[in-house]
């Protein structure tokens, strides 16, 4: 599921991945790569610039994600998260962001953001 979100005075569509499952029979297939990389495929058409996720990193930078630095999430992640909120540019040149992402209701919950 991808969520368009927004960051604080900066223009462009961003957008939050998550979560993301395959069922367990159809793991280590590539499914998980593919469907991010329609998604991402399909965002870019729309203009998005950027895709965030908080989850393992050594899945996500199978699909391009790496550390983010810049913009943070909505709310403080606990210190055994480090590395886990990540980021993927959808096209080459996009100059990076700052400030924090703004998220909608569903995903506004300290909860969510919690181990």
């Amino acid at each position: 599921a991808f969520t368009q979100c927004a960051i604080e005075e900066v223009a462009g569509a961003v957008y939050l991945l998550g979560p993301l499952a395959v069922a367990p029979s159809l793991q280590r297939r590539g499914i998980g790569q593919l469907l991010i990389g329609e998604g991402h495929t399909r965002l870019a058409a729309v203009g998005a610039t950027h895709v965030y996720v908080l989850g393992d990193p050594a899945y996500y930078a199978k699909s391009g994600f790496a550390a983010e630095q810049n913009v943070m999430p909505p709310y403080p992640l606990p210190p055994q998260w480090a590395g886990a909120w990540q980021s993927q540019p959808l096209s080459d040149g996009v100059p990076a962001l700052s400030g924090t992402l703004n998220v909608p209701p569903v995903w506004d919950d300290p909860v969510l953001w919690q181990p």
